[in-house]
């Protein structure tokens, strides 16, 4: 008999929000639901948390949220740093160096919520080149690392076209091995891709377990939903790992199940199994 599932990771970006950007009346229901039963949702997300933060609020969920990838947890009531596992400072210089080489500018993510400053854009110019899609404060331009005391790096990133990426992450992963984690993942709605590599300690999986276990909460009483490649970490190691319908058919393999589309309510199916769907429940066999 499946265990009861007690705590569950959910995606944002075509997961939890549907192709508009929106949560659907069925996703808001389900998620009601699932508070009503005693079942903790939190947010499991490649946001860092300032922006995280109000989507979790907008949804109706007040506990924690999953930040940057699994790099760090933050807890939604008083913005506590709970957990985190920042890259190592030598590694993450040394990431930021190569994708310089390549003609990138390379954004430095930081534990930095409370100094106001979530992450740095290296760069020669004294404006970056592009922002794809950043806005507003908490970020600085410098023209070299530097960050602040008593702050740790979480993640660098770079923005750009997938071909021009993945040369970039092979010479990363030759370079630095398994003293990084890095993948390249698209942005629903933008044109440009995003390179982003994390500590190998980190990731949602590894987040979500340790969460787990300061709520009192078993392995196998967890459960996960995402659609893209750094969900999969999570889908592997949660007690039920469920791939959205719109997740790729390499994501969906990792699934216990796979649920409707994003553009279909599939996080409101995804809870209703979990929660006891009645009629959902059929035809949820394990794909793994």
């Amino acid at each position: 008999m499946q265990p009861k599932t007690r705590l569950v990771a959910v995606d944002i970006d075509g997961t939890l929000l549907d192709p508009a950007g929106t949560v659907t009346a069925a996703v808001r229901s389900a998620l009601d639901r699932a508070a009503s039963q005693g079942v903790m949702v939190v947010l499991a997300t490649g946001r860092r948390f300032r922006t995280s933060k109000q989507i979790a609020l907008d949804a109706g969920l007040k506990s924690y949220v999953i930040c940057q990838h699994g790099t760090h947890v933050r807890r939604i009531e008083d913005d506590e740093l709970v957990w985190c596992a920042p890259l190592e400072t030598a590694v993450a210089r040394g990431v930021v160096e190569v994708m310089s080489e390549a003609g990138f500018e390379p954004r430095v993510f930081l534990d930095g919520f409370e100094k106001e400053l979530d992450f740095l854009i290296v760069t020669t110019r004294e404006k970056p080149g592009e922002m794809f899609g950043y806005t507003g404060t908490a970020w600085k331009v410098v023209h070299e690392v530097s960050v602040p005391a008593d702050t740790r790096i979480m993640e660098v990133a770079s923005f750009g076209p997938r071909e021009a990426l993945e040369p970039v992450r092979e010479e990363i992963e030759r370079r630095f091995g398994e003293s990084v984690g890095v993948h390249v993942i698209k942005p629903p709605g933008d044109w440009y891709w995003c390179l982003e590599a994390i500590s190998p300690l980190a990731g949602k999986g590894n987040a979500l377990l340790t969460l787990a276990k300061r709520l009192n909460v078993r392995p196998e009483e967890t459960a996960a939903v995402g659609d893209d490649v750094n969900d999969v970490d999570m889908l592997r190691k949660a007690g039920v790992g469920i791939a959205m319908g719109n997740a790729p058919e390499a994501v969906k393999a990792e699934a216990d199940f796979v649920v409707a589309a994003n553009s279909d309510d599939g996080l409101a199916e995804a809870l209703g199994r979990l929660l006891g769907g009645g009629a959902q429940l059929e035809g949820a066999a394990p794909k793994r």
